[in-house]
C-alpha cells in the first residue's frame, strides 16, 4: 500500500505541529473576542444627546456646585427658546 508520505513518517510531529497550530489559532480568536467585549464594556461615556442630561451628571459627579448648574442650566434653556 501507497502512503501519502512514501512510507518515511514523520514521527508524529506534524499532528503536534497541526494541534498546536489550532490551538493557538483558538487562543488568539477568544483573545480578540474578549478584548472586543471587555473594551466595548470598559466605561466608556456614551455621548448624550440631551445638554441638560451631561449638565446633570456634570453635577452628580462634583464637576460644579448647584449654583453653576441653574446658571448653566438656563442658559442652556434660553438657547433652546430661541431656536
Amino acid at each position: 500500500m501507497m502512503y501519502w508520505d512514501d512510507g518515511r513518517g514523520d514521527g508524529g510531529w506534524m499532528a503536534v505541529f497541526m494541534i498546536l497550530s489550532a490551538l493557538t489559532v483558538l487562543a488568539v480568536i477568544g483573545f480578540l473576542a474578549w478584548w472586543s467585549l471587555h473594551s466595548a464594556s470598559a466605561g466608556r461615556a456614551v455621548p448624550s444627546s440631551r445638554p441638560e442630561q451631561v449638565l446633570a451628571e456634570r453635577l452628580a459627579r462634583g464637576d460644579i456646585d448647584v449654583s453653576e448648574y441653574r446658571q448653566r442650566l438656563e442658559a442652556l434653556r434660553s438657547v433652546d427658546a430661541r431656536r
